[in-house]
């Protein structure tokens, strides 16, 4: 690795996608580990000029992430936002909640979007314990923390949220058990 190259395959290290798949089932499933999970709403809220927030670049023959120092402020308010019409457009007030869901990516930002959605770290705990073990996983994390929630056995509902391609905020309502 040429020293002009380090800071690309840093970012690659840091921002590359985990790979997941998802077999969803109408109905009651047997012989399932955890609770099943069902699937009330989802949205998808596009992100008005931020597309240049966050893109990769062709060097030589690699590709480089370019991420704006903006990116994550944009992204807390964004999901902020984005999470308040899923639950709002649902008639569910956040406080009927069980938890959140998330990737975005950092413990710091995590952090951050706990504070804004006034949980504090055990609203989050799924997401930050993926994000302790595995990394930033991209996307991937979303589904890996649904997993433990799975798991753990605790019913309720639950919002999904990530951002997306081209700057979206991705966000969906569960119930679990």
């Amino acid at each position: 690795v040429h020293a002009d190259e380090a800071t690309d395959v840093i970012g690659l290290a840091l921002f590359g996608d985990g790979a997941f798949a998802a077999v969803l089932r109408s109905g009651d499933v047997e012989g399932g580990s955890g609770r099943p999970a069902r699937l009330l709403a989802s949205a998808e809220t596009w992100c008005p000029n931020t597309g240049d927030m966050a893109t990769v670049t062709g060097r030589g023959n690699a590709l480089a992430p370019d991420l704006s120092p903006e990116l994550p402020e944009m992204v807390e308010v964004e999901l902020v936002r984005a999470i308040h019409a899923l639950l709002e457009a649902q008639g569910i007030s956040p406080d009927r909640l069980a938890g959140y869901i998330m990737h975005v990516g950092s413990k710091p930002m995590l952090e951050q979007l706990a504070r804004k959605l006034g949980v504090g770290k055990a609203g989050l705990a799924h997401s930050f314990e993926v994000l302790r073990h595995h990394g930033n996983n991209s996307a991937a994390s979303v589904i890996y923390a649904l997993e433990r929630t799975l798991a753990s056995g605790a019913p309720g509902l639950y919002v999904l949220a990530a951002p997306g391609p081209g700057m979206c905020m991705a966000t969906v309502l569960v119930e679990v058990g």
